[in-house]
């Protein structure tokens, strides 16, 4: 009995040590994920798989919009470039599915 007591206190002292299993994420951490989302677009938009390559883009694009509106002093220019790069992305793709 005394034995289970003493497993348990040690499990949720275990517990409440634990590093949490979502730190807050960085500007950076959420940028490389975003970038693996635009190049992962540009194979499916160069393999001709369009529908899947414009949810891709606009996908990138709103997680983009997200990063720049809570944190914007973080790197105005690249995430400046990103946008336009992801807007001309689904411009372009709109434009080829209207012909």
């Amino acid at each position: 009995m005394k034995f289970c007591k003493i497993l348990a206190c040690l499990a949720a002292l275990l517990l409440l040590a634990a590093p949490s299993s979502h730190p807050a994420a960085s500007p950076q951490d959420d940028y490389l994920q975003i970038y693996v989302m635009i190049n992962e677009g540009d194979k499916l938009d160069n393999s001709g798989q369009k529908s899947q390559a414009r949810e891709k883009y606009e996908n990138a694009l709103n997680k983009l919009e997200k990063l720049k509106n809570e944190n914007p002093e973080w790197e105005p220019t690249i995430v400046k470039y990103r946008i336009k790069y992801l807007s001309d992305k689904l411009s372009n793709l709109k434009s080829a599915k209207d012909v």
